[in-house]
């Protein structure tokens, strides 16, 4: 990733800013259409193939190296930008009864400050 995008690599507590920010990066190096899968392999052919492939293996590097190693593990076995993304998603955003187990588990671990509790 070049030094230009200086966005904090992703953890287990910066997903929202660095979803927004890693979108924004993939957008102004050309890349985002072949991570959100709005580009499609099996749409191109030829000399445009090449470039889509090369587009789409760039886009997975640079996921990749935008996450902590602790968050690699995640990305191991992702042969592209899109399921790599996919991947962090149901990881970090997850959906259904498991959006709202983790959610709880968040609100019970949430503690009032003695500023909070003086302002009442």
């Amino acid at each position: 990733m070049s030094s230009r995008y200086q966005i904090e690599k992703l953890d287990e507590k910066n997903c929202d800013c660095w979803s927004v920010q890693m979108r924004s990066v993939l957008v102004h190096a050309e890349l985002w259409k072949v991570t959100s899968g709005e580009s499609k392999r099996e749409v191109v052919s030829g000399d445009e193939l090449s470039k889509w492939i090369a587009q789409a293996e760039k886009a997975l590097a640079m996921v990749t190296l935008s996450v902590k190693p602790s968050q690699l593990n995640y990305l191991r076995h992702c042969k592209s930008a899109v399921d790599a993304c996919k991947r962090l998603k149901n990881v970090y955003q997850p959906s259904g009864p498991v959006r709202k187990v983790s959610l709880y588990k968040k609100l019970l671990s949430l503690k009032m400050t003695e500023d909070y509790i003086t302002n009442l």
